[in-house]
C-alpha cells in the first residue's frame, strides 16, 4: 500500500484508487479535511488550508463545474479548544458555504472538531473515502 503524508498548509488531489492512503499526523490545533467524489473519481486531503487554497482545491477537483447534489463528500477533523481552532473553523465553514452557493454539491459527512472526539492523526482511503485513526 502506498502512503502519502499531507502536511500543514498543503493539499493533495489524487484519482480514486485502491492501495493508496493520504495521511496526516499530530493535528493538535489544526484542522484537516478530506474530499471524496466517486462521480468525479477524485480524492483530496487538505490540512489547515487558507481560503484561496480551498477555492483552488474545489476548482481542481470539479473542473467541469458539475452541480450534482452531494457530489463531494467532506470529513472535517481536528483542532482543540483554542481560539485558533475556533477562528479557523468559522472561516472554513464560511468558505465552504460560498463555494457551495446553495447548490448542495458539498455533503459534510462528519464534523469532528474542537472538543468533539476525534483522532489527532488519521489516514484517508483514496478508494472508498473512509478515514481511520492512526495509533
Amino acid at each position: 500500500m502506498m502512503r502519502i503524508e499531507v502536511k500543514s498548509n498543503e493539499y493533495k488531489i489524487v484519482d480514486n484508487q485502491d492501495d493508496l492512503v493520504l495521511y496526516t499526523i499530530d493535528l493538535n490545533e489544526e484542522i484537516a479535511c478530506t474530499f471524496f467524489s466517486s462521480k468525479l473519481q477524485k480524492a483530496c486531503f487538505g490540512r489547515n488550508l487558507n481560503t484561496e487554497q480551498i477555492t483552488k482545491l474545489f476548482s481542481d477537483i470539479n473542473s467541469q463545474n458539475i452541480l450534482d447534489q452531494g457530489l463531494i463528500s467532506v470529513h472535517i477533523v481536528g483542532g482543540n479548544e483554542s481560539q485558533q481552532t475556533e477562528q479557523y473553523i468559522e472561516k472554513l465553514l464560511e468558505q465552504l458555504q460560498i463555494i457551495d452557493n446553495n447548490s448542495n454539491i458539498i455533503n459534510i459527512k462528519s464534523f469532528d472538531v474542537g472538543t468533539r472526539i476525534h483522532p489527532n492523526s488519521f489516514e484517508f482511503d483514496c478508494y472508498h473515502g473512509g478515514i481511520r485513526k492512526i495509533d
